[in-house]
């Protein structure tokens, strides 16, 4: 009985910590009204017409919501230790075009990726994302296809050797994603 009683403690404090830690999350949408972005504490979260994804940026992490969707940038985040700063940013699938052609409709983005053996990202389900590293090796992104929408994490160094030595920290913050129908329509 006495368990019982300490399980139903443990659910209710739980259920009221996981409620807690609901509220605090703060919306905004984008001026276009294409997505609804959320932020709580390092939780991120972007809601489009049919899917909400959320990943966590580590701590310490300098966050930035992008006022201007246009080109498809929805946060960005920079670490205060090495430098290395992430973009996160969607970009709505085209029939029949690969990731770097879609970037052309973006300008301003080194478009000479290069293919090399290296290991590659998972998600946390297990998926193999496909990385593509810029000429000066000092970025890469890393494209996750997800219904209607390639979500892209855009990773930039000071350099490539600190590029190299922040995989861990990349794979932390992709491990973080997870993709489900949105709670709220847009």
């Amino acid at each position: 009985m006495a368990s019982r009683h300490a399980t139903y403690a443990l659910a209710l404090g739980l259920l009221a910590g996981s409620i807690r830690a609901e509220s605090h999350w703060s919306y905004r949408t984008t001026r276009d009204g294409d997505y609804r972005l959320g932020r709580n504490g390092q939780n991120l979260r972007v809601e489009t017409r049919n899917n909400a994804v959320t990943f966590r940026v580590p701590a310490g992490w300098h966050i930035s919501i992008c006022a201007d969707t246009s080109r498809g940038c929805t946060f960005s985040a920079k670490s205060p230790v090495n430098g290395l700063s992430l973009v996160f940013s969607i970009h709505q699938k085209l029939s029949g075009v690969f990731f770097p052609e879609l970037l052309r409709d973006y300008g301003g983005v080194d478009l000479r990726f290069r293919s090399r053996a290296e290991p590659g990202f998972r998600l946390s389900d297990g998926r193999r994302l496909a990385i593509y590293r810029s000429a000066s090796d000092q970025s890469l992104s890393v494209y996750v296809a997800q219904g209607d929408y390639n979500f892209e994490f855009a990773f930039t160094a000071d350099s490539a050797a600190v590029l190299s030595a922040s995989r861990p920290i990349i794979q932390q913050i992709l491990d973080s994603y997870v993709c489900t129908p949105p709670e709220v329509a847009i």
